[in-house]
């Protein structure tokens, strides 16, 4: 059987090389059709074969993912509750491994590297110090409009005046 196939791949590689020679070669070939002695009511009347199928990580992700869907619902106690479960069991996990949970995180840790104390090479260039995407007290105070209005000196609301002039310019329309 190994042969009869190998020499079929021959045949195969041939016709891209030499047509000639693999109508030579195929003509020599020994080989034996299938016989199909069925019958085509007996074969409609079967049941369809089932093939078991290994489940794939990404099959069980999206059952995952559909009965997670069909579930109705949680109450936000109940969620709340389930929270706090879950965060004792951390804590105590924690405590176990020896860490100190009642110890505030390190305030650099927000930081970008070159920010922070630690570093050596923050002095380079000291331009930003706070929080990455943060702004300034001084960039607050300048986009604070009631505080503006308040400092500046009163002037007189043009709210009342009305337009003198007729309809100038360009009415609406398509613009060119």
């Amino acid at each position: 059987r190994s042969d009869s196939v190998s020499q079929a791949k021959y045949v195969l590689c041939l016709t891209y090389t030499n047509p000639g020679r693999a109508q030579e070669v195929a003509a020599s070939l020994d080989f034996e059709l299938p016989s199909f002695d069925f019958d085509a009511e007996e074969l409609e009347a079967q049941e369809l074969p089932q093939v078991k199928r290994a489940r794939s990580s990404l099959s069980e992700g999206a059952l995952a993912i559909s009965a997670t869907t069909n579930q109705p619902k949680r109450s936000p106690e109940s969620i709340m509750k389930r929270r706090a479960k879950k965060r004792e069991i951390y804590l105590q996990q924690l405590q176990e491994r020896g860490l100190d949970t009642t110890k505030a995180p390190n305030p650099d840790r927000w930081l970008p590297k070159h920010e922070r104390r630690n570093n050596k090479n923050r002095r380079r260039g000291q331009q930003h110090r706070g929080a990455q995407g943060g702004y300034s007290q001084a960039d607050a105070a300048k986009l604070d409009v009631a505080n503006r209005a308040a400092l500046a000196p009163s002037s007189k609301s043009t709210a009342h005046m009305s337009v003198v002039g007729g309809e100038s310019g360009r009415r609406g329309g398509r613009r060119r």
